[in-house]
């Protein structure tokens, strides 16, 4: 099977939030990479390539900073469901953060300091 993805995934745990609409969803990303993230909700209405307002939260701060996303995939997990999200818009100063953390760990990963 070939490997689609072009950036390299890193398993970061951050709480993710949809408050739009009336509808109010919490989460948990799982996986995150340069262009996206992969993420478990126990309730999630929006369906594949629709365009969501998100709000994830900071690394080691309990701050939540909205970005956009594209729905890209959603399959139903044990306890609710798994969604693929394109990020299409996030603040870059969010954006290095999340991926210094996930550097930071991967190179714990591999033993080096």
């Amino acid at each position: 099977m070939e490997e689609k993805r072009k950036f390299l995934r890193f398993p970061i745990s951050l709480d993710i939030e949809v408050d739009e609409e009336g509808k109010v969803y919490s989460g948990k990303a799982k996986d995150v990479s340069r262009s996206g993230m992969r993420c478990f909700f126990e309730e999630f209405d929006y369906s594949p390539q629709t365009m969501v307002n998100f709000k994830i939260q900071r690394p080691y701060k309990d701050i939540f900073v909205p970005f956009k996303g594209e729905v890209i995939w959603k399959r139903k997990a044990h306890l609710g469901w798994e969604i693929g999200i394109r990020i299409k818009e996030i603040p870059l100063s969010l954006k290095s953060e999340i991926l210094e953390l996930g550097y930071r760990i991967w190179l714990e990963d591999k033993g080096v300091r």
